[in-house]
């Protein structure tokens, strides 16, 4: 079948655009293994873990994530379903800090890198659908937000207020007891001041977004009547 004029250039534009494609792509490529790299390195100690996790799911994560919507037809991603990563980025969150599972990320390099790595595509898919909502069902995501915050917030409640150390020795940096406690205490912490930090901020954002909408409809309706 004779292939058209049209479908010719079609092909020749594709091809010549695939550089500049590739080139674009180095950017995110670069994040993700920075961010990766950074949460698979910090395990020396259980504040360093925690802080590597925060960096790969509330920095590296929508940053990747609002790269990937700028990229437009670059990547041609459908949008993901905002309640099923909510349920897979809470679920890989508190699954990689559950007693045993920790225990083997601090032990393996191997484990750490799958564990991060898993972790933050679960995370660039939570922001992916957060960001890619319509001006209509901002509040789908905005619920996402809240419920994300509150369940990071009560993981580090857990840590803080927790009457004994719950993981294993090699988790604290070799110390034990009351420095074991306060070293888990401190990486409770630190999740709580930063990591919902970013999801309450973008909940404030959308909550804004929502109000000035309701509140233009609202002037629209009265000039109307």
């Amino acid at each position: 079948m004779p292939i058209s004029l049209r479908q010719r250039v079609a092909v020749s534009e594709q091809i010549d655009g695939a550089p500049g494609k590739l080139w674009q792509a180095v950017p995110l490529t670069v994040l993700v293994f920075l961010g990766i790299g950074i949460a698979s390195h910090a395990h020396r100690s259980l504040s360093q873990h925690m802080l590597g996790h925060v960096v790969l799911m509330s920095l590296v994560a929508p940053l990747a994530a609002a790269w990937m919507l700028r990229a437009g037809e670059t990547l041609p991603l459908r949008r993901p379903h905002l309640g099923l990563v909510t349920g897979l980025q809470i679920l890989a969150l508190w699954l990689l800090h559950a007693p045993s599972v920790m225990h083997a990320v601090m032990i393996s390099g191997a484990v750490r890198v799958a564990a991060s790595t898993g972790l933050f595509a679960v995370a660039a898919l939570f922001w992916l659908a957060v960001f890619n909502r319509g001006r209509g069902d901002q509040w789908l995501a905005l619920a996402a937000l809240l419920v994300t915050g509150k369940l990071f917030c009560l993981l580090a409640a857990l840590l803080v207020f927790a009457p004994r150390p719950l993981y294993s020795l090699i988790c604290y940096g070799g110390v034990s007891g009351a420095d074991a406690l306060a070293a888990q205490q401190f990486a409770g912490l630190v999740m709580v001041v930063i990591c919902p930090v970013t999801y309450v901020a973008t909940g404030l954002f959308m909550a804004s977004r929502l109000l000035s909408d309701l509140s233009g409809f609202g002037s629209s309706q009265d000039l109307r009547t």
